[in-house]
C-alpha cells in the first residue's frame, strides 16, 4: 500500500511542479523556454539603455536627442566638466546657424489669404470699439500683409508711451498718389539698422494699403509718441492688442482661430506674391530674407 501511494503521489507532485513552471497570458500557456527568451531580450534592452545613458562617446547619447548641442551638453554633464554650450558666444553662434538654415521646426501657422483679409477689414467696424480703432486696425492689418511685416516691427511688447526704437514711426512712411513708401529701419535680419524701403502699390480693393493708411493718418492724433500705429490716447499699439483684434475678427466671421497667428499676415503676403508668380529674388527683398528660408513661408495649398 505505501508503494501504491508513493506511485500515485509521485506523478501528482511532478504535475504540480510542471504547473508552477508555466504561466498564462491571455489564456495561453507560456512554456519555460519562452520565459527565458523574454528575460534574455529584456536583459539586452537594459544593457543597450545603459550604454546610451553612461557611454562617454557623443554618439551614445539617447537617440531621441537629435540636437547636437544638447548631446555635447549631456556629455559634459556626465563627465563633470564645464558645459561650454552655455557660453554666450556659443549660444549666439547657434542662433546664427539656425537663421541661416531656416530652422527645422514644423511651422503649422496658417496664412492670411486676400479673401480673409478683405473679410476681416470689412468687419472691423463691428469688432472695434470705435471708428478710430477700426481705421487703425484696418491700416495695420493691410500694411502687415502687403509689407510682409513681422509683428515686432509694427507693435510694442508693452503698453508704454515710449519710443521703441525698432517700430515703424510716422517719419518712416510717405504716401504718394498711388504708392506707399515704407522704410523699415530695423528687422530681425537687419539688427545694425541699415534699413530698407518698401514700395507698396494701391490695388483699388477694400484692403488697399495706400487708401487705408491715408484714412488712418487723417484721424491719427498729433502727440509726442512718434510710433506710426497708436491709439487715440497716444499709447502705442501692442502685440497683445494686435493678436486680440485678429482673434475677435476671426470669431466674428465664425472662423476658428486654429493656427492663425500674428505672423500669418507675413506668411500670407509671401504666399500671395508667390501665387502671382513674383520671382524669388523680389520676395526675398520685400520680406528682408537673407536666405532661401523664405520658401518655408510659401503655402499655396491654402489659396
Amino acid at each position: 500500500m505505501p508503494n501504491k501511494r508513493n506511485a500515485v503521489g509521485s506523478p501528482s507532485r511532478a504535475m504540480g511542479k510542471k504547473r508552477r513552471t508555466t504561466s498564462r497570458t491571455g489564456g495561453k500557456k507560456v512554456q519555460p523556454e519562452e520565459i527565458a527568451q523574454k528575460k534574455d531580450g529584456a536583459d539586452r534592452r537594459r544593457s543597450a539603455k545603459k550604454t546610451k545613458e553612461v557611454g562617454h562617446v557623443v554618439a551614445e547619447v539617447p537617440e531621441e536627442n537629435t540636437d547636437i548641442s544638447s548631446g555635447v551638453s549631456y556629455h559634459h554633464k556626465i563627465q563633470g566638466i564645464q558645459d561650454t554650450t552655455k557660453f554666450f558666444i556659443i549660444g549666439k553662434a547657434l542662433e546664427g546657424i539656425k537663421r541661416i538654415q531656416g530652422g527645422k521646426r514644423n511651422d503649422i501657422r496658417a496664412p492670411i489669404t486676400v479673401q480673409l483679409l478683405s473679410d476681416m477689414i470689412s468687419c472691423l467696424d463691428k469688432v472695434c470699439k470705435n471708428k478710430y480703432e477700426a481705421a487703425l486696425f484696418s491700416a495695420v492689418f493691410s500694411v502687415a500683409f502687403f509689407g510682409l511685416l513681422r509683428v515686432g516691427e509694427i507693435t510694442t511688447s508693452k503698453s508704454k508711451s515710449v519710443i521703441n526704437g525698432s517700430n515703424l514711426t510716422i517719419s518712416d512712411i510717405l504716401v504718394r498718389r498711388k504708392v506707399l513708401e515704407l522704410r523699415v529701419r530695423w528687422s530681425k535680419t537687419d539688427q545694425k539698422g541699415k534699413s530698407v524701403t518698401l514700395l507698396i502699390a494701391e490695388n483699388g480693393k477694400n484692403y488697399c494699403p495706400v487708401r487705408l493708411i491715408n484714412e488712418y493718418l487723417k484721424v491719427r492724433p498729433t502727440c509726442n509718441n512718434t510710433d506710426l500705429f497708436i491709439h487715440y490716447t497716444g499709447m502705442p499699439l501692442t502685440r497683445y492688442q494686435f493678436s486680440s483684434i485678429l482673434e475677435k475678427a476671426l470669431h466674428f466671421l465664425r472662423i476658428s482661430k486654429g493656427h492663425f497667428r500674428s505672423h500669418s499676415f507675413r506668411i500670407g503676403g509671401a504666399t500671395e506674391l508667390a501665387r502671382q508668380g513674383v520671382s524669388e529674388e523680389v520676395i526675398m527683398r520685400l520680406g528682408r530674407w537673407k536666405s532661401h528660408a523664405y520658401s518655408r513661408y510659401i503655402r499655396l495649398q491654402f489659396f
